[in-house]
């Protein structure tokens, strides 16, 4: 199945320059997209349309097409911890990308690489870089397809982050992607079994308070999808999912959360016809845990994305899910997520595009206590020069909670909410 969480936010591989409104904890975002094995969610809002008057048309070498971007901002973040009372400063952000794709009839082979800097003049301890290198490949075989990836990140986990708990520093973290699947196809039966396998290793930072660390571990997770036309542009979709958790380490005092998850979902995909596509799956998702210290985890699981386009000009993408998975602060165990996102595109002229919309993510934690909500509204004007140069103005507000009653928000001695404010403008640049 196509990883629905694409849809929330922007690949760095494309250079999108934000102000640290990441979670760590969705990893997905920061995977490439346009290459095998890295699909996003199908569906063209108005801001990916293509333009080619205001397209750049990359570099060509051989029977490959290179295309590289550029980026730099200026603005302000109103409180860069996410704390009261807030600590605020000026904002600049830097980023370059550059992707090559195969330009094959048959087959695909792709790379990309990333960097996205992210300074503050006035707080010079919470700079950080963040950068990506990716591959993928597929082969097709008759009408089925073999795809492997690859990607190395480079990120931080940042004070403002769910799942941060005593974190005040940007902290580094590198993930080893490893994915494949196959992709065979039965007339109207389509049969996709896949396999991923991700390394974690966190560093520290001085800076951060005491008892706030996070755990190296390596996942391994497996999925069996099974699709079937029921009509054109209807599919039934069953998926089936597993996989386990090592810990390298774990705190004084606190059992290691070696384990293993397991779930099944069935739902619909429908693009019968311009105006509206969807998709949505619900099933159950359960945990267990070598230590018997440590109880199972279970809960609903639902994922789904919609894309609704009511006139030409306007498309609007919304996705939900509520899911459980393991967490980045040690003792937390695992976490229950349910997330909500809507935005709408507008095509205001062919070359200014708008976009406004928001999101809700909610943090349930297994034990610790602590559960945390982040409501986040803001929006986006993009205004196309020319093929190569583009101009993009955002706000974002956001407001965070953390359940002030909880023994983590008195251990970190936390203020239990905030507000903040990021304002940026931007110049991209492509060939």
């Amino acid at each position: 199945m196509k990883r629905l969480t694409q849809l929330l936010l922007p690949s760095t591989t494309v250079v999108a320059i934000t102000a640290g409104t990441a979670q760590a904890q969705l990893i997905d975002q920061y995977l490439p997209v346009n290459l095998p094995t890295y699909d996003s969610f199908e569906g063209v809002p108005v801001l990916a349309r293509r333009r080619p008057e205001y397209e750049s048309s990359g570099v060509r070498a051989g029977s490959f097409i290179i295309r590289p971007t550029a980026g730099t901002g200026i603005g302000y973040d109103s409180n860069i911890l996410g704390t009261r009372p807030a600590i605020g400063s000026l904002l600049l952000s830097n980023g370059a990308a550059v992707q090559a794709n195969s330009d094959w009839s048959r087959d695909q082979l792709g790379a990309s690489l990333s960097v996205a800097d992210t300074r503050y003049p006035d707080q010079p301890s919470q700079s950080f870089t963040n950068w990506t290198a990716s591959t993928g490949g597929a082969i097709d075989v008759g009408r089925d397809r073999v795809a492997l990836g690859y990607s190395h990140l480079y990120l931080h986990q940042l004070p403002t982050d769910l799942d941060a708990f005593g974190i005040r520093e940007p902290t580094p973290y590198t993930l080893e992607d490893f994915r494949g699947d196959y992709t065979a196809t039965f007339n109207r039966l389509i049969i996709r079994p896949a396999l991923e396998y991700q390394t974690y290793r966190f560093g520290t930072v001085s800076g951060n308070l005491p008892g706030a660390n996070t755990d190296d571990r390596n996942v391994i997770s497996g999925a069996l999808t099974a699709s079937y036309q029921i009509s054109e542009g209807r599919s039934a979709l069953v998926v089936l999912r597993g996989g386990g958790t090592h810990y390298l380490s774990a705190p004084v005092g606190i059992p290691a959360a070696d384990g293993t998850g397991y779930a099944i979902l069935a739902g619909l995909d429908y693009a019968a016809n311009a105006v509206i596509r969807y998709r949505a799956l619900a099933g159950y998702q359960i945990r267990q845990f070598s230590n018997s210290q440590i109880p199972s985890h279970s809960a609903p699981i639902v994922e789904a994305g919609a894309v609704w386009q009511p006139t030409q000009l306007t498309t609007v993408t919304g996705t939900f899910s509520h899911r459980i998975e393991d967490t980045l602060s040690s003792g937390n165990v695992s976490v229950t997520y349910t997330q909500a996102h809507l935005v709408v595109d507008h095509e205001y002229l062919r070359n200014v595009l708008l976009q406004g919309g928001g999101d809700v993510l909610h943090a349930d934690y297994q034990r610790g206590g602590s559960p945390q909500t982040k409501y986040r509204i803001g929006g986006s004007l993009t205004w196309l020069m020319n093929r190569n140069v583009s101009l993009v103005g955002s706000y974002y507000f956001t407001y965070g909670q953390t359940s002030k009653s909880s023994t983590v928000t008195q251990l970190f001695n936390l203020t239990g909410d905030y507000t903040r404010n990021v304002v940026l403008m931007a110049l991209r640049f492509q060939l």
